[in-house]
């Protein structure tokens, strides 16, 4: 990873220890996420322990490409 990569990360990350911190002492919410995981579907045929998804019955409708491009945009 490039040096210049890290530092932006590193101040990402700082600013956001400095806003929970506010928020915590606070209550006045100036904090960003981060972080953002999705789950693109949950059809599974691996039985392993971590993820139980192979047990369902029945799945979710998984959401078309244009949803997922609506739902990261609006992020």
């Amino acid at each position: 990873m490039e040096p210049l990569t890290i530092s932006r990360l590193a101040v990402k990350h700082t600013q956001s220890a400095v806003a929970e911190s506010v928020y915590w002492s606070t209550g006045y919410d100036i904090t960003e996420s981060v972080t953002f995981y999705g789950i693109i579907n949950e059809h599974c045929n691996v039985k392993c322990c971590q993820y139980e998804y192979w047990r369902l019955k029945s799945y979710k409708e998984e959401m078309t490409i244009e949803q997922w491009q609506k739902a990261l945009l609006s992020i």
